[in-house]
């Protein structure tokens, strides 16, 4: 299994990349997101912009079997550079062991190179992200609401 950056394009033109969206639907929509309809649009020009980090998961075979998607930008009431997982998703077939540790390991490091000084991950409340940050050294720091406006 390995790790590593990749574009967008590679992201979104990678065999199995559909499958995941689909699954990660499944399992991460909340009540009122449950349609998952990325925009490559918007995702490139963030990417442009020099604000996006995509880590490809892979297994031995050169299969994508996770990914995450992270933008770097700067909160401003701080004045410090910040990373902030948008996406992040391991198939569940390899899930045992440190595949999501390491995903996420890979993504901090690349966050860093590129000057950010935290590293945000959102994750379904009760979900299997929320229980494995703090496994993984994270520590609670905001509690998000979502109300329907339309």
């Amino acid at each position: 299994m390995y790790f590593r950056k990749i574009s967008l394009d590679e992201l979104w033109n990678t065999p199995g990349f559909v499958r995941l969206c689909l699954d990660y639907e499944k399992e991460s929509s909340l009540e009122y997101l449950k349609d998952v309809n990325p925009k490559y649009e918007k995702y490139k020009e963030i990417e442009n912009n020099n604000e996006l980090i995509i880590v490809g998961a892979y297994s031995d075979d050169a299969i994508l079997i996770g990914f995450t998607v992270t933008t770097i930008g700067y909160y401003l009431h701080y004045d410090v550079l910040a990373a902030d997982t948008e996406s992040l998703y391991v198939d569940d077939n390899y899930r045992k062991g440190n595949t999501g540790l390491k995903l996420i390991r890979t993504a901090e490091e690349y966050a860093k190179q590129a000057g950010a000084e935290f590293f945000y991950i959102t994750a379904p409340a009760g979900g299997r992200l929320e229980k494995a940050a703090r496994l993984f050294g994270y520590k609670k720091a905001n509690v998000q609401f979502i109300r329907v406006l339309k």
